[in-house]
């Protein structure tokens, strides 16, 4: 649904030239029918297990705009913080389909999970078991848990997104196992359902989630000794996509190596997909301001920079970098770079571009995940505009701020505004 036609790029029905006559670049565009086909694709892989329930993790991509749509599409939520669950539930995704996951959830966000009864509290650790019980004591009604286990399996991604290996912070580890048992063995206010397992993003094979699935189908047997059976399974996400290299697999795949792995157990399957939903449909547009030419480099100097989109500065991630308008001339070898004040502002190395010039539009795709998300401030940027693309019609969803919007809550010094403090 993001194709050259007639040398013009288009998202969906609309021409991304005749959009940015209209808003303000750089801008991020999201395709909405390739986010309902995406949900609609991972829906029916899900659909061929007996109960199972696909919870969007809405850090890849937490606008409202997206939040909802997948709720009319009937997906949950994974969230990781207390802001996102409040944004989720406004979405319109009921609190029996929200997961919360994440290693620091502070007791204001725990006893909003509570409040609003949530399908499930992914626990990460011994010392967050102890706050959850002692704040689901106060409620009156037992914590819905699932333990978040280590499989120390590597996602073979890049290293600061695998999270499945046991110098990662996430997950318990099966040494805690005992601890966890008598816990809440002793407890009434917490009902243990489930496993939890996450090893990554953009994962590309499938040979690790085996391994970890495997070691978890192997928890499960070794809780059923102790009496304890487990009848909810959440099995993460990070299926990649194909930002220069796609996976070597598809959700069928996926899918079927999930059945042969957890065999005839009967319970509740979890998915987490973010990424897969969203990354493909988003793109973001941006101007060349100038060209430059050094003895060893050609710079397209455009107006997005990493405070825009942060991936290839922080992930070392390759992005298709594309013109707006097409032409027949040779392509020129260009770095295409923000006009941030870092020498870490490069959105592409030697990307291969028809002649460039000032005022030309290139979009960068694959930028629908961990984009407009990771944005910030730095040097004053303002956070870009954002427009949802439905077919030949377009409705922006976040306007670019203005220099009022970001001194919104700052002001200048000018003396002590409260007492003392006493030492």
């Amino acid at each position: 649904m993001i194709t050259h036609q007639h040398h013009d790029l288009f998202i969906e029905s609309c021409a991304v030239r005749q959009l940015a006559e209209h808003v303000p670049t750089p801008f991020y565009a999201y395709s909405q029918g390739m986010i309902r086909t995406q949900a609609a694709a991972y829906q029916t892989m899900a659909a061929t297990f007996p109960d199972a329930m696909v919870c969007y993790a809405v850090k890849a991509n937490n606008h409202p705009a997206i939040l909802s749509l997948l709720a009319e599409e009937g997906l949950g939520a994974d969230v990781v913080s207390g802001y996102e669950l409040r944004q989720a539930i406004n979405a319109g995704i009921p609190p029996q389909k929200i997961v919360f996951s994440g290693v620091g959830k502070t007791v204001e966000e725990i006893n909003l999970a509570l409040h609003h009864r949530i399908a499930q509290i992914n626990v990460e650790s011994l010392a967050e078991l102890d706050v959850i019980q002692t704040l689901a004591a106060a409620f009156g009604h037992p914590a819905r848990i699932a333990l978040r286990i280590n499989p120390n399996v590597d996602a073979k991604t890049h290293a600061k997104i695998t999270t499945g290996k046991e110098e990662n912070k996430f997950g318990v580890p099966l040494s805690d196992l005992p601890a966890v048992i008598h816990r809440v063995q002793s407890s009434p206010h917490l009902h243990w359902q489930g496993l939890a397992v996450h090893i990554g993003s953009q994962i590309l094979t499938l040979a690790p989630y085996q391994a970890a699935y495997a070691f978890v189908m192997q928890v499960v047997r070794d809780l059923a000794g102790h009496g304890i059976v487990i009848d909810h399974l959440d099995l993460g996400g990070g299926i990649g996509i194909a930002y220069h290299q796609g996976p070597e697999f598809t959700l069928a795949d996926y899918g079927a190596m999930i059945k042969t792995t957890l065999g005839d157990w009967p319970g509740k399957v979890i998915f987490e997909p973010g990424r897969f939903i969203v990354g493909a449909a988003g793109i973001l547009v941006t101007e060349v301001l100038y060209i430059k030419e050094t003895q060893k480099k050609r710079f397209a100097i455009v107006n997005a920079a990493m405070t825009d989109l942060i991936r290839p500065a922080l992930y070392d991630a390759v992005h298709r970098i594309v013109p707006v308008h097409q032409s027949d001339a040779t392509p020129q070898s260009y770095d295409v770079v923000g006009p941030v004040c870092e020498t870490g502002d490069i959105l592409g190395r030697d990307v291969l571009l028809p002649p460039l010039h000032a005022g030309d539009l290139v979009a960068i795709l694959d930028a629908g995940a961990y984009g407009a998300v990771l944005a910030s401030h730095y040097n004053m940027r303002s956070f870009p505009a954002e427009v949802m693309v439905a077919g030949d019609h377009y409705g922006i969803i976040t306007h670019r701020q203005t220099f009022e919007d970001l001194n919104t809550h700052r002001s200048v010094w000018t003396g002590p505004a409260t007492p003392k403090l006493q030492g």
